[in-house]
């Protein structure tokens, strides 16, 4: 049931007092329930575009992919994280929106399933993400 039939529905059995009492706690439930999932909706469209701007700032994700070999990406509201093969050195990333607009990375090593912590920078601005990205891996991110 779409927002405008629920808000047709509240508004007359709010004017029709034989009806009003009988549906009121049930549209009110619905109207609820429809409002939180167009806000949840809405979180995770938000999280989505949060990780698209940080592998664009990556240099894109075809780019990522065919020069570091990086694969399994996930997000969450701040964070995306991938893993990517590399023999010596940090196999996993993640990287933390923070609320001055600047970026956490951590780079870690999983092995059997567990991570490691190798590095971790503070404060880095999204320009520096490439520079820091190549620099703590080891892998290069543009010929």
């Amino acid at each position: 049931m779409s927002t405008n039939d629920l808000q047709k529905r509240w508004d007359n059995a709010r004017t029709d007092p034989k009806h009003s009492a009988a549906l009121e706690a049930g549209d009110r439930a619905e109207a609820q329930a429809a409002i939180a999932a167009e806000e949840k909706m809405a979180a995770k469209e938000a999280a989505r575009r949060r990780a698209e701007t940080i592998i664009e700032q990556l240099g894109g994700l075809g780019r990522l992919q065919a020069m570091t070999g990086a694969k399994g990406f996930a997000y969450d509201e701040h964070n995306l994280s991938f893993k990517f093969p590399n023999r010596r050195g940090p196999n996993y990333c993640k990287v933390t929106l923070e609320i001055d607009d600047t970026y956490t990375m951590l780079f870690g090593r999983i092995r059997k399933n567990i991570l490691t912590q190798r590095r971790q920078l503070v404060g880095v601005y999204g320009e520096d993400l490439i520079p820091a990205f190549e620099d703590k891996t080891g892998l290069r991110l543009s010929l």
